[in-house]
């Protein structure tokens, strides 16, 4: 399964919600400006051969409604001009204990 990184630009650690076991999801770096959310994954090596092999990338939200998506294979942040950087695998954000 693809993973969640960090990258140049995320202002916002979104949390996962209470009773979801950290395999079924994990708290989410992200940049929110009011108007969106951003967040950057990385694919594993298997995801991408697949990737290359079909053109499709599939997509799952938990939950009942859905919000307009957009899904990106280049930075949609911009950090002085430049594109933004992903950070290498981070670990899984510490839950907040209250």
């Amino acid at each position: 399964m693809a993973k969640a990184v960090g990258f140049e630009g995320a202002s916002s650690i979104f949390r996962a919600p209470p009773g979801m076991a950290q395999d079924e999801c994990y708290d989410l770096q992200a940049f929110s400006d009011g108007q969106q959310v951003i967040s950057c994954w990385r694919l594993t090596a298997e995801e991408l051969q697949e990737v290359q092999r079909t053109g499709v990338v599939w997509l799952s939200i938990t939950g009942r409604t859905l919000s307009p998506v957009f899904v990106s294979g280049t930075a949609l942040i911009t950090i002085d001009g430049r594109p933004s950087e992903a950070e290498p695998d981070l670990p899984i954000a510490e839950r907040s204990k209250g």
